[in-house]
């Protein structure tokens, strides 16, 4: 196992997690510097924005309701036009909406 840090540090971001190292259903694991999850990404200044590119990161997947993500956007889009940005909302005002939209989300992110 590498030795390799769990909780990420980055300028105005809040509860950022490292998600490799994690085993998965073959035996293998996750890889690292593959997949982070944080929390409102809305809050990042331009620092903290690039802090994230330089970490690797070359998408973001926003998983808010469009309704959040209108009141506090994301600064990721207009200050690394390059990182790709996803706003894929996984949660629903109803359980008829999440049924339709389940169908459609995993498409979404491919």
């Amino acid at each position: 196992m590498q030795d390799h840090e769990r909780l990420l540090h980055f300028p105005d971001l809040l509860n950022a997690r490292e998600l490799g190292g994690y085993p998965t259903t073959d035996g293998g694991e996750t890889r690292w510097r593959s997949l982070v999850r944080a929390d409102d990404l809305s809050q990042l200044t331009v620092e903290g924005v690039r802090a994230l590119a330089d970490y690797g990161v070359g998408t973001v997947i926003d998983l808010r309701w469009p309704e959040e993500a209108a009141l506090a956007p994301s600064p990721v889009p207009s200050v690394l036009p390059q990182v790709r940005y996803q706003r894929i909302s996984l949660l629903t005002h109803t359980e008829d909406e999440w049924r339709l939209r389940s169908r459609d989300v995993a498409k979404e992110l491919w």
